[in-house]
């Protein structure tokens, strides 16, 4: 329905901050990093929406990764850089703002 629709919107446009607050707190698989976001959310993310975001934290070394023995099998855990806690303290100031603020200084900063 378009309620449920519009809630799964809101956790996309989100995705990235959820992934940086989930990987704050302890190295994750993407599968956990799944699991956790639907927790969270009550949404499910797909997976091809969630690597492309760790494959781009990645790129931009937001974050980094290493493979790790699970079991039998070997997976790929990713965790925060010094980089990605700074931008996750970016962003956790810029959500405390009251969002009149925010729309202030991008007006502002649009007539410099």
């Amino acid at each position: 329905d378009s309620q449920s629709k519009f809630l799964r919107n809101i956790v996309r446009g989100l995705s990235n901050s959820i992934v940086l607050w989930i990987l704050n707190k302890k190295p994750s698989c993407g599968y956990e990093i799944v699991k956790e976001i639907k927790r969270l959310t009550n949404h499910k993310l797909p997976t091809s929406v969630v690597y492309p975001i760790l494959y781009g934290l990645e790129e931009d070394k937001f974050i980094k990764s290493s493979w790790k023995k699970r079991g039998k099998r070997y997976a790929k855990y990713y965790f925060l850089t010094k980089r990605g806690k700074n931008l996750l303290s970016h962003v956790r100031e810029l959500f405390r703002r009251p969002l009149k603020e925010v729309i202030k200084e991008l007006i502002h900063e649009e007539e410099k």
